[in-house]
């Protein structure tokens, strides 16, 4: 899997995953689903291809950058690029987040209070933020994750219902809340501590009812959260569905044969394991 690092302070996990040729069934998909599809599936010049297509529509839109950044990093992922040949990857990711930044940041000072906008501005920070930190670069991270989680909580507060800030979100609180870094003094300080059980919450709440990256809050759900494996099992389901989702994908394959082992073994060995969380994949509707 592709991280910006292992359980880092700010793990903005890029969109990736899965094999090319299998997309998932929608009910009404937007230009950005389409794309998230088409990076869940490592397919970089489809994702490309949908981008350029949605730019012809909503050319003025900051998420195209947003996911033009996305794509930059799975094309490293998918060229097995590591260490100092990630790095232009990277630097490339970073202009394009930065540009994101700046043009729904500029939107926004000149009156915008377009939800996506907002989201737009929030998940680039988060991201951005994510790959200072990987990078070792914490005081960037810790200033460009603090004003995202900002972002994301004002924005979520005006628009409870803008499901897929859920997901950043839900990765700030769960991450944050699970890392040794964030329990000093200068941490609580700068407002750096998280809430794991409401991380866990809201990447839930993402995979259920976000209709652009559910399909990334799952991954990260499945394959990210590091819980023991009685709790993992609340995710059986889940993992199963993923599986035939995208049938010609190893990893998920994989990820759902490993979580039934490892519920099977814990449910003999400590006789209990969680029940199935009963949380089943949104489709790009938008309830």
């Amino acid at each position: 899997m592709l991280n910006f690092v292992a359980k880092p302070l700010f793990l903005m996990v890029a969109l990736i995953v899965l094999m090319p040729t299998v997309q998932a069934a929608s009910c009404g998909s937007g230009s950005a689903r389409a794309v998230v599809d088409s990076l869940m599936n490592m397919d970089a010049a489809r994702a490309e291809w949908s981008i350029d297509s949605w730019a012809t529509q909503e050319g003025d839109n900051p998420l195209l950058d947003f996911y033009r950044a996305m794509t930059v990093m799975v094309t490293a992922f998918n060229n097995d690029a590591v260490g100092a040949a990630k790095r232009p990857y990277e630097d490339k990711a970073l202009k394009l987040l930065k540009r994101a930044i700046k043009h729904a940041q500029r939107k926004i000072d000149n009156g915008s209070d377009d939800p996506q906008i907002r989201y737009a501005l929030g998940a680039s920070q988060a991201y951005k933020a994510g790959i200072h930190q990987a990078r070792g670069q914490k005081f960037k991270a810790y200033d460009l994750g603090y004003a995202g989680r900002e972002t994301l909580r004002q924005l979520i507060e005006d628009y409870p219902d803008m499901e897929d800030a859920y997901l950043p979100l839900g990765l700030y609180e769960y991450f944050l809340g699970s890392s040794s870094e964030t329990k000093g003094l200068g941490a609580k300080m700068m407002d750096l501590s998280g809430d794991r059980q409401l991380g866990l919450e809201y990447l839930e709440r993402a995979v259920q009812f976000a209709p652009e990256v559910a399909p990334e809050a799952a991954r990260v759900l499945l394959m990210e959260t590091g819980l023991e494996e009685s709790e993992m099992c609340r995710y059986r389901e889940l993992a199963d569905e993923m599986h035939t989702t995208y049938p010609t994908n190893n990893l998920f394959a994989m990820n759902a044969r490993i979580i039934a082992l490892q519920c099977r073994l814990a449910e003999r060995e400590n006789g209990y394991v969680a029940p199935t969380a009963g949380i089943y994949l949104n489709r790009g509707c938008r309830e």
